[in-house]
This record gives C-alpha cells, sequence and structure tokens, in this order.
C-alpha cells in the first residue's frame, strides 16, 4: 500500500467550493491468470500445440486451453525447463471448468503427465482449460504442451501384437471388472492390451494363469511406447501370477503388456 497526499488550490486568486475525489480503476487482469484470460497453446506442427512459462511467485498458477478438433488421444504434459527443476503439477478442466484429470509426478520424474480420451462431435470441437502451477512452493520455467494422437485404424498384423494394435479391456455386467483372455503361445510372444480408467482411484491389475501355470510378466505404460513404463510385475503373493496396484487418474489411457517368464506356450487371463 502507498499513500499519496493531493494539494487542493485555486488558479490566481479563484475561489469557490469544490469536491476532490480518487476513482480507483483496477489494473487489468494479466493473460494466463485465470480461466478467463487462459492462453491458448499455440500449434507447433506434428499436432502438438505448446507454451512456455514460469511459476512465480511461489504458489501462482497459469491457465491455458486447448481445442481438440477430432476425436482420439491428448497426451497433455508439463516439463521444467531451462534447467529450472520445477515440480510441476498439472490440471485439466473441461469446458464447464469440471476437473476431469490431474497428475503430479511421472515416469520416475518430477515432470507431469497425462495420457487422455478426447471425444469429439461429428463438425464440433471440444475445449480443455489447464492449470499449470508446481507442487509444494517450488518456482521455474516450465514447457506446457498437447500432443495428439489419432485413433489407429488396424490393417496389418494381428490384434493384441503390438501397441498400436492394442486390445481394448472391455468391462463384465457389473462394470467393475474388464478383462480379456489370451495365450501366449510362441518364444518372446507378447500381447498388447488397453484399458481406460473411468474414475480416479485405484485400479487392481492382474494377469494369472488359468489351466497352465504360466509364469506371467505384467508391464503397464502411460502411452504407448516402450519408454513409457510406469510399473511391472512378475511374481506375487507367492505364485507366478502378475499383480500390480496402481493409482489411476480418470480418462486416462493405460496400455498393458501381458508375456512370459521363460515362455512355455501357455493359456492367460489378464484382468483388471
Amino acid at each position: 500500500m502507498r499513500i499519496y497526499y493531493l494539494k487542493a488550490t485555486a488558479y490566481g486568486s479563484g475561489t469557490g467550493a469544490y469536491r476532490v475525489s480518487a476513482t480507483v480503476i483496477a489494473a487489468p487482469t494479466a493473460p494466463g491468470t485465470t480461466f478467463a484470460t487462459a492462453i491458448t497453446l499455440a500449434p507447433q506442427g506434428n499436432n502438438v500445440a505448446s507454451a512456455n512459462g514460469e511459476i512465480n511467485p511461489a504458489l501462482e498458477a497459469d491457465f491455458y486451453t486447448y481445442t481438440a478438433t477430432a476425436t482420439g488421444v491428448v497426451n497433455f504434459a508439463m516439463n521444467a525447463i531451462s534447467n529450472s527443476g520445477v515440480d510441476t503439477f498439472l490440471t485439466i478442466f473441461d469446458a464447464n471448468f469440471v476437473q476431469i484429470a490431474q497428475n503430479d509426478d511421472s515416469n520416475g520424474t518430477l515432470n507431469s503427465f497425462i495420457s487422455l480420451n478426447v471425444n469429439v462431435p461429428v463438425n464440433g470441437t471440444a475445449l480443455y482449460y489447464i492449470r499449470a502451477t508446481a507442487s509444494g512452493s517450488g518456482t521455474g520455467a516450465y514447457q506446457v504442451s498437447a500432443t495428439f494422437i489419432a485413433p489407429t485404424v488396424v490393417t496389418t498384423g494381428v490384434p493384441g501384437d503390438s501397441f498400436m494394435n492394442a486390445i481394448t479391456l472391455t468391462s463384465n455386467s457389473t462394470g467393475t471388472i474388464a478383462s480379456y483372455d489370451g495365450e501366449i503361445n510362441s518364444a518372446s510372444n507378447g500381447d498388447y492390451y488397453m484399458y481406460t480408467a473411468t474414475t480416479t482411484g485405484v485400479i487392481n491389475f492382474a494377469m494369472n494363469a488359468i489351466n497352465s501355470g504360466v509364469d506371467s510378466i505384467l508391464t503397464i505404460y502411460n502411452s504407448p511406447n516402450l519408454n513409457a513404463e510406469i510399473a511391472r510385475n512378475d511374481d506375487s503373493n507367492g505364485t507366478f501370477n502378475s499383480f500390480i496396484s496402481l493409482n489411476v487418474t480418470a480418462n486416462a489411457v493405460y496400455y498393458l503388456r501381458a508375456t512370459a517368464y521363460r515362455i512355455r506356450n501357455r493359456c492367460i487371463s489378464g484382468f483388471c
């Protein structure tokens, strides 16, 4: 707060009654400081839109918008840049400002990553708001980005033989379990599945032998590439079955790779 003093007088020898006043004119709101002034992520080519920002002072939050023009998967990320080391915290909201996803740390780093299924109406668009801040009282430079991945139509290969041909795990009648039965039946064979979290919480992923005794190995990824591994398990609870309990974010897509230790041509059942 600053105090100002005013001196009221008249020009020359004039006299008369008057009123002195001070009218407050609010300073303009800086871009990106609220939902209303959110900054649009700028297209960078190759289906990527991004913007650079800085958390300074501590506890500051920056707001961005991203408009999806087609149905598919969007990978949202917030990464520290310029050696800032800021511990990023990323939150996604829909067009009605309802939070739909949130992430602090990912892939063993302090960066944030969210893979989100987006559904765009025919001849329409879907608007998303992004809130970029830091965990705790951290500060520093960052880049926030959104990368669109178009749906893949399987035209070659066998369903489940790669990330791009991943089989979608479908829910049973109760809606709480999504599963698929498969078979490890060639040396070093790996089957790929895709699971979309319907709510934020904990999901128990499992890969159990069915009438075979196969020594299963289950790996989970948060994007369709082998460098995005977030969890893996070989044996659990004193058995050769695999089990992973994972915190998931609503609408996030997870990829599963089902294989076996020292392959023995056995049947498996993967469910979560």
